[in-house]
């Protein structure tokens, strides 16, 4: 067996460079000076790495001008989302919001249902409660909701990436993996720096101040995890690597206790990760 056409091969790589990615972030954001320019840097660089890439992919281009109209409208939400998961992750546990990154998915299937009338079946309804069901456990405590502010900003990163996701709709399968990746980090750094007006010199110096080594691993990592995440959808049926990608959940706990001392909470945030991975299951399941 070819292990380079094998989707598990993929999985295992992105479960590697996802969590890479939640850790190295969160470490790379306690030195920031700006949440937008923070964010923008390290989507240039992560584009940038993903170009690097490009060889490994066949070359394909789309046809039709309008997935670049969409593209370029998601775009704006995944820049949205970049500045407030940004702010998010810099003051959650690693753990709670990689839960909260889950929502994107009860976002997207909420959408689906209104704007396009797909059918909401009842594995789609149980995902869903298993998943806010798991949320509201790790974060809710003694009355009140633990750390509301952050946990609102990540919930609503997620829903601009929810979103975006909704208005892509696959469009990578028409591009080179890639370019693809590299699209869609750098056009919303782009964005993020037009709308805030960040200056070329903000963001050498948000590198210049930062934790160098983090930014550029966390850069990778970004990278790397979105590429082998579609490249696993492009092999693998959805309903087998969409369940295997939530796993990042429970290793975001587990790595989090054993590097970053998040060891607060450690039976909720277990029990919780796991209602999530069965929630993503159900969601999945035919």
């Amino acid at each position: 067996m070819n292990l380079f056409s094998c989707w598990q091969f993929y999985i295992a790589l992105y479960l590697i460079f996802t969590v890479s990615f939640n850790h190295t972030y969160k470490i790379a954001t306690q030195k920031m000076k700006k949440a937008s320019s923070f964010a923008a840097l390290v989507q240039y660089i992560g584009a940038i790495f993903s170009l690097c890439f490009l060889i490994f992919f066949p070359f394909s281009f789309p046809k039709k001008i309008s997935v670049f109209f969409f593209l370029g409208l998601a775009s704006i939400f995944y820049a949205l989302h970049a500045k407030l998961s940004t702010i998010a992750r810099c003051f959650l546990d690693v753990s709670y919001y990689g839960m909260i990154k889950q929502l994107s998915t009860v976002f997207m299937i909420v959408m689906g249902f209104f704007f396009f009338k797909e059918p909401l079946i009842w594995t789609h309804f149980i995902g869903i409660v298993f998943i806010i069901f798991g949320n509201l456990f790790v974060f809710y405590s003694r009355g009140k909701i633990q750390n509301h502010t952050y946990i609102k900003l990540g919930v609503l990163a997620n829903l601009c990436m929810g979103i975006a996701l909704f208005l892509d709709v696959n469009y990578s399968n028409q591009f080179n993996l890639a370019f693809y990746v590299a699209f869609i980090l750098f056009i919303p750094a782009c964005i993020i720096c037009l709308f805030e007006k960040i200056k070329r010199i903000e963001i050498i110096e948000e590198y210049n101040h930062g934790n160098k080594k983090m930014i550029l691993l966390s850069a990778f990592s970004w990278a790397m995890m979105m590429i082998l995440k579609l490249k696993a959808y492009q092999l693998g049926p959805v309903t087998m690597v969409a369940p295997f990608c939530s796993l990042s959940v429970l290793l975001n706990v587990i790595i989090g206790y054993l590097f970053l001392k998040e060891r607060n909470h450690l039976f909720r945030k277990l029990v919780a990760s796991l209602l999530i991975v069965i929630g993503i299951f159900f969601i999945y399941i035919n």
